[in-house]
């Protein structure tokens, strides 16, 4: 037995390898008639599927029979069966089967020679795609082959194989047969329910089916394991119901006793299907119930102390059911002398990551995070006046701003109010500050009306996010109207984006109802704004359109609520109501929302400009684009050509080579270390696509994380790849899949539920790649989690390795407007990539700027969808990434790189057409034009386009004197734009066609 523990060890080890070396055989359970079972010493043509019988047949020319147990969880009744002649290859046209069952199937066919066959029982169509699997089982064979019974003679079964070890159902999908559950029923008569622990090794797979493994044995009370120093050491107890449905499993631990009087306390103790932190560190307790004839295995960690003394430890756990001990099972626990300094997280067999899901870190507001700086405030009366990176807020006695000052100016022209009756007035106390942190100060106060009492409290965070939360008690039965309202100056409410749609000018009236998957909106100019998030409902992180939640109940009120805007000389004032509602006497109802005053941090052009991306087309997706190889033509490593173009930031994506399985960038470690170190040496910084929403079948945890119920992946009807309906069977929704070619296992995914305790795993996944990779950031691509997780993020990249990125891609159709949904993000990132399905050549300025740029929010960004518009993305400060194949069409950005080489992207100034200080005039309100300055303004680049419907020709002026600077002393020209326009003289005038530009050099004589 010790030797198969030691191959089940190197196969789980190798289980996302599919090279493994050497045949295994397991052989520990053949006195219940389980046949051996291994995994091939190279996978065979993935159209056989994933499973065969190997046979030896002693004649040629015969008719063999061979019964193959394969005891699986469904039958493969109505699959095909393959039948091919090893040394040969060729397929047996004459197969007759019969007696197909999940338990075993009998199968006859005709032997061209002796030796050795193989026997496939769920064969498939591959997809060598990406995307949705669109594969399929084959359809059974009509039995064609009828020997007599004097033909048929025995073939031998070897054993049954696997075509990868990540493919194989043994041990713990090797299920039991009716006869053996009968007898071990029979065994253990009279109890209510079995208990079986379980090794870390053995993860329980099956919710149904009990193992041929727990047979033998029958129930176990007693578990023993070993452990090293300084590990976090996982194991299972695994309940069966026989009579009734267990209610509230909970469990009570005695702690270990070891030797000399060492002692592990209980609270070193937990379990992972009952209680835990959130992604917020809030602790949490679940009640798990177990129904009858079910299995749910019981993830038990024990955080082993580095201290502990090496040697056996013994306790035990209690199994409560409904708050009552009902069951004991002993524990003994070897420590040996080993130290793991890492908590065994480097080695997945250990499970020591499963401590991740509970991770607080990050959280701390103690700790800052760059480039923000600690916040600072001071009484103003009763007033409390803080200051945070380039703004300034006022807070009154009703605890809301009383003035916000973005850059030294003011935005708001009324103050933010909250009121029941427009007529209503109030009684105030001051506000007081509660909790002080050097990220984030709390305060609270209370006021009150003939109508109710209110109970404010506030919250400032040190990137400019407010929130908000305030409690109405109503002194008297009333029918009113809450309502939300603040003023912004007409400086700083140029733009309105959400409710309606995309961004747009302010317009002079608008009243929004509710409709859509919106709970936000921005009012706001390119230099300040602010963002309003309704709060409420259960769910308010981006995707909304993925996961389609309920609104905010008070504020939507049944439809009644509405949001208007109302726009005047002066200013633009904000209302938000929930529409008229009945309220109760003494009855509470609990307002929130939360401001984030924009923009979130100054834009660093510099920065912007000097970062270029390679972000290659993941290397299995089939192109067809002039006939070319992907592979070779989209390298996931820069070429040295590419290099010289400036490029010096890579973005690894999913489904290629170097990182094959989505968000699980850890079951590749070498050639992800391999890969980070070919890119340091040329000088690139490397980045890796990492994010959530959906999650590989690679994961390594996957059963462990599926005994937590739907609170990691998302219940569906199932479906999908052919390793997700042979293993998981139902209860999931099948995600993204990619082939991954021949010598990796497919990708997958599963789709994963919305708020989950995956985020704390993902946060600590991260910083571990950091430390053990060297990678220097993060590509996120559509995610589901909230503002708290990025902050965390920063906090433990900062720690681990200062200067590293964060980079955020949306889908439009997910976010129906990424830059709305993901603000809430913009403080932590370096990047935005939005657009995919973004219509650049049909975008207003406004929904440039707003939707597409980050400008007005202080984070810059790229264009997606077929490269973007060259000419109208340097009017924002954007270009393209390199070489990104989309809408068939290869993104490339190097020439605009080469025209900004050659002004400098060091010390250079941007002055965009909105600016005050552009000192370019068009004298067309359809051709707008932004400015390119060297910081020694020698060369200056004038780049022009065209949002007009027909060509336009225009004479722009130059007035040089707003920078300082003499006309007389510059000549200006056409640049030369490799594919877009062509160098020469300016005689004075322009002519540009619709969706297009020009671009001037003025150079100093």
């Amino acid at each position: 037995m010790k030797k198969v523990k030691g191959l089940i060890i190197a196969a789980l080890s190798a289980v996302l390898v599919l090279s493994v070396s050497s045949c295994v055989h397991f052989s520990d359970l053949n006195d219940l008639e389980v046949a051996d079972y291994g995994i091939a010493d190279t996978p065979w043509a993935e159209k056989y599927g994933n499973h065969r019988a190997v046979v030896d047949v002693a004649d040629a020319d015969s008719a063999v029979f061979v019964r193959i147990p394969w005891r699986l969880k469904n039958s493969p009744a109505g699959k095909r069966i393959i039948v091919v002649e090893a040394s040969t290859g060729q397929e047996i046209s004459l197969i007759r089967r019969s007696g197909i069952n999940r338990f075993s199937g009998d199968i006859t066919f005709k032997s061209n020679q002796a030796g050795q066959y193989f026997v496939y029982y769920m064969p498939y169509t591959p997809d060598p795609g990406w995307a949705g699997f669109k594969g399929g089982y084959l359809l059974p064979n009509v039995s064609n082959y009828f020997p007599s019974a004097k033909e048929i003679k025995s073939g031998e079964l070897v054993k049954i194989e696997s075509r990868t070890a990540h493919d194989s159902f043994f041990p713990m999908e090797v299920c039991a047969t009716n006869r053996e559950m009968s007898q071990l029923l029979a065994k253990e008569k009279g109890k209510d329910y079995l208990v079986f622990p379980e090794d870390r090794l053995y993860q329980v797979r099956m919710k149904k089916y009990l193992p041929a493994r727990w047979i033998k044995d029958g129930e176990r009370l007693s578990f023993s394991g070993t452990a090293s120093r300084n590990e976090y050491y996982p194991f299972q107890i695994a309940l069966y119901p026989l009579k009734r449905n267990l209610k509230n499993v909970t469990f009570a631990y005695s702690g270990l006793k070891g030797p000399g009087g060492a002692s592990i306390e209980p609270s070193r103790f937990t379990c992972f299907n009952i209680e835990g932190f959130d992604y917020t560190g809030k602790y949490f307790t679940k009640i798990v119930d177990v129904a009858k004839h079910n299995i749910q295995p019981f993830w038990i960690g024990i955080d082993i102390p580095s201290d502990a003394v090496a040697g056996v430890y013994s306790g035990y756990v209690d199994i409560l059911i409904d708050g009552e001990v009902d069951r004991r099972v002993d524990l003994e626990i070897t420590i040996d002398s080993q130290l793991l300094e890492d908590r065994g997280d480097s080695d997945l067999w250990r499970m020591a990551r499963l401590r991740w899901l509970n991770s607080t870190a990050g959280l701390d507001d103690d700790v800052m995070i760059a480039p923000f700086s600690k916040i600072e405030y001071r009484a103003d009366g009763d007033n409390i006046v803080f200051g945070i990176l380039n703004r300034h807020i006022t807070i009154g006695a009703n605890g809301l701003p009383l003035s916000i000052m973005v850059g030294g100016r003011e935005i708001l022209s009324e103050p933010v109010a909250f009121k029941l009756d427009g007529s209503e007035k109030f009684t105030f106390s001051k506000a007081e500050i509660t909790s002080s942190k050097a990220y984030s100060v709390t305060w609270k106060t209370s006021y009150s009306s003939s109508l109710a009492s209110y109970s404010l409290t506030g919250k400032l965070e040190a990137d400019g996010h407010l929130d908000f939360s305030i409690e109405v008690v109503t002194g008297k039965s009333c029918l009113e109207r809450p309502s939300l309202s603040y003023s912004l100056t007409t400086e700083a409410s140029e733009y309105l984006f959400g409710l309606s749609g995309g961004a747009q000018r302010t317009p002079a009236f608008a009243r929004f109802k509710w409709s859509g998957p919106r709970d936000s909106f921005w009012i706001g100019s390119a230099w300040a704004g602010i963002h309003c998030e309704l709060k409420g409902a259960e769910y308010t992180g981006p995707l909304l359109n993925l996961y389609k939640p309920a609104y905010p109940k008070l504020w939507h009120n049944n439809s009644l609520g509405s949001i208007s805007v109302k726009k005047s000389e002066d200013s633009s004032v904000v209302t938000v109501t929930s529409g008229l509602k009945l309220l109760n006497k003494d009855e509470k109802k609990n307002y929130e929302f939360a401001f984030i005053i924009t923009p979130v941090k100054d834009l660093d052009w510099n920065d912007h400009f000097s970062n270029r991306y390679y972000h290659a087309t993941p290397q299995n997706e089939q192109v067809v684009f002039n006939n070319f190889d992907p592979e070779t033509y989209f390298p996931y490593m820069p070429l040295d050509d590419h290099l010289k173009t400036g490029i010096n930031v890579l973005n690894i994506h999913h489904a290629q080579k170097a990182n094959p399985y989505i968000n699980y960038p850890f079951a590749t470690p070498e050639k992800i270390k391999e890969t980070v170190k070919e890119a340091h040496s040329k000088g690139l910084k490397i980045k890796y696509y990492y994010t959530v929403r959906e999650l590989t079948n690679a994961v390594y945890e996957i059963w462990a994380l599926r005994s937590l119920g739907d609170e990691i992946f998302k219940y569906g009807n199932g479906g999908g790849a052919p390793w997700l309906r042979e293993h998981l069977e139902d209860d999931y929704i099948p995600a993204w899949y990619s082939h991954n070619g021949e010598d990796l296992m497919p990708d997958a995914a599963l789709t994963t539920s919305g708020i989950t305790r995956w985020y704390n795993y993902y946060v600590e996944g991260l910083r571990w790649m950091v430390k053990n990779y060297d990678i220097d950031g993060v590509y996120m691509d559509d995610v589901a989690f909230d503002r708290t997780i990025l902050k965390r993020m920063r906090r433990l990249m900062q720690e681990t390795k200062p200067g590293c990125m964060i980079d955020l891609h949306s889908n439009t159709g997910f976010s129906k407007g990424p830059a709305l949904q993901y603000l809430e993000f913009f403080p932590y990132l370096d990047r935005l990539w939005f657009g995919e399905s973004f219509q650049y050549n049909s975008f207003t300025p406004a929904e440039f700027l707003v939707e597409a740029s980050g400008i007005p929010f202080g984070v810059g960004s790229n264009m997606l969808n077929a490269g973007g518009n060259l000419w109208r993305g340097l009017l924002f400060g954007m270009t393209s990434r390199y070489p990104w194949f989309t809408e068939n069409h290869i993104s490339d950005p190097r020439p605009a790189w080469k025209l900004l080489d050659y002004i400098g992207t060091k010390d250079f100034s941007f002055i965009p057409y909105w600016d005050e200080n552009s000192f370019v005039s068009t004298g067309d309100d359809s051709i707008l034009a932004s400015t390119y300055i060297s910081g020694d303004k020698k060369r200056i680049m004038i780049c022009f386009a065209n949002w007009g419907n027909s060509v336009k020709k225009v004479s722009p002026e130059f007035d040089f004197s707003k920078l300082g600077l003499n006309t007389e002393d510059y000549e200006i020209s056409f640049a030369e734009v490799d594919g877009f326009q062509k160098a020469g003289e300016f005689s004075g005038s322009l002519s540009i066609r619709p969706v297009e530009g020009a671009i001037l050099f003025a150079v100093k004589k």
